[in-house]
């Protein structure tokens, strides 16, 4: 039966999913010998941890830094009105501008988004990585020096600054891990990124208590700390090379290509890897030029489209930016303390960490359209009942039972959340194949 290579499938991929054997394969005269599977090698585990390490570890971190000290961070706003106008900010005024606090890294990382791909072009993947670095660094002065200075304006700023990179970070990283990674690992080294983006924002949660550094003079070194993975990325990511695949196909550099597989493999046997990219540079040569009213005009490539807007539709309004944003202030709306309500926080944030290891020895397994669908749909499920429990909270005055049921259901959402947005964030899933940009 003639093998057909369906639309929605990696770039990379050769073989019909049901006809492929990792473990074996039958040569022209019908022996059957034994290939050697792919395996997560020291330096391929290196330079996944040192782009995940930093670039994704920040995009989580960042995310999740203004919960818990969002009530020491509002007081310095209101101090530092109070010195230079005499009069504290109106409850109103206050909460506005703590909302353009939040939502000002969105935005930033929405500029951050769109020109990734430039980055990732201009400079390579590696490069791009090296320089969002510098953006990093300077939002970590505006933010950690702002108490400082007594200016909340250089702390809004660094937070666009800060979306900015985690923007790039969000384009770059797991193309990036995509790239250095065999075809069979390609899974799990992507939800890699995930895994350093729910572990950031942990450690952020963590860090803002208020025995840590979520106090009224401690809350700045928070948004300092970021300069720790970035001096840990500037001295790893050096040590590792730029993707094959880019040095390959965007530089037309071979025998480079060749020494950055032999590197990330630790072996000399790479000769089938080189022959798949010299393959993908002669079909990238000979594709079909299309704009980018072909994406909407040609069915072929709009429903590829819409399904990755769908997808990450899907993500975004799946709630996990309120969840990490105000998840402190959620549980104070249930009955608890802060200090009770920081900890919850913090170990719906360990739940996440966690399912996200469990996503990404399963996706390979079960599949990344299952695992999505499931997690997605338990979100659905507690999310709906999470709604009607905090509407219904304001008429009902018994703080025990309601402060366990929004716990109980904080933490299943996570575990649904965790399940699905690895399979969301890994970078092998679609492609529009045979296809270029003029």
């Amino acid at each position: 039966m003639e093998e057909t290579t369906p639309l929605l499938s990696g770039q990379d991929s050769t073989h019909s999913l049901t006809s492929f054997d990792a473990s074996a394969e039958v040569d022209h005269v019908g022996e059957t010998h034994i290939t050697k599977k792919p395996t997560l090698t020291s330096r391929l585990a290196f330079a996944t941890a040192a782009c995940v390490l930093c670039s994704s570890f920040l995009l989580g971190y960042n995310t999740a830094v203004v919960n818990s000290p969002e009530e020491v961070i509002e007081d310095f706003y209101n101090v530092t009105n109070y010195e230079r106008t005499g009069s504290y900010m109106s409850k109103g005024f206050l909460t506005m501008l703590w909302g353009i606090t939040v939502s000002c890294y969105a935005a930033g990382g929405m500029i951050g988004g769109l020109s990734a791909g430039y980055w990732a072009n201009r400079y390579g993947r590696r490069g791009a990585l090296l320089r969002n670095n510098l953006l990093a660094i300077t939002a970590a002065a505006l933010m950690g020096f702002s108490k400082m200075a007594k200016s909340y304006e250089m702390l809004i700023v660094g937070r666009i600054i800060a979306g900015i990179n985690a923007g790039v970070s969000s384009g770059v990283a797991p193309l990036y891990l995509s790239e250095i990674s065999p075809i069979l690992l390609r899974g799990l080294c992507g939800t890699f990124n995930q895994v350093a983006i729910c572990f950031g924002t942990l450690v952020a949660e963590v860090i803002g208590l208020d025995i840590l550094l979520g106090t009224n003079t401690l809350w700045p070194v928070c948004f300092g700390f970021v300069i720790v993975p970035v001096i840990f990325q500037l001295l790893a990511l050096p040590c590792c090379p730029e993707t094959p695949r880019y040095l390959m196909m965007m530089k037309g550099e071979e025998d480079e290509a060749e020494k950055a597989l032999v590197w990330l493999r630790k072996t000399e046997d790479v000769g089938e890897e080189m022959e798949e990219m010299r393959k993908e540079v002669a079909e990238h040569r000979n594709a079909v030029k299309f704009s980018v009213k072909s994406l909407f005009s040609k069915a072929e490539l709009r429903w590829p489209l819409i399904i990755c807007i769908v997808l990450q539709l899907a993500q975004q309004f799946s709630g996990i930016n309120a969840v990490i944003y105000y998840s402190t202030l959620v549980f104070q709306g249930a009955g608890l303390s802060k200090t009770v309500a920081q900890y919850a926080t913090a170990a719906t944030g360990a739940v996440n960490v966690s399912m996200s290891f469990v996503s990404a020895v399963l996706m390979d397994k079960l599949g990344r359209r299952t695992l999505m669908m499931t997690g997605l749909g338990g979100m659905f499920v507690f999310t709906i009942v999470l709604t009607i429990a905090l509407v219904f909270q304001v008429q009902f005055h018994g703080s025990t039972w309601r402060s366990c049921l929004l716990k109980v259901l904080a933490v299943q959402r996570s575990v649904c959340l965790s399940s699905s947005t690895g399979s969301l964030t890994s970078p092998s899933g679609l492609s529009f194949q045979n296809c270029r940009l003029p």
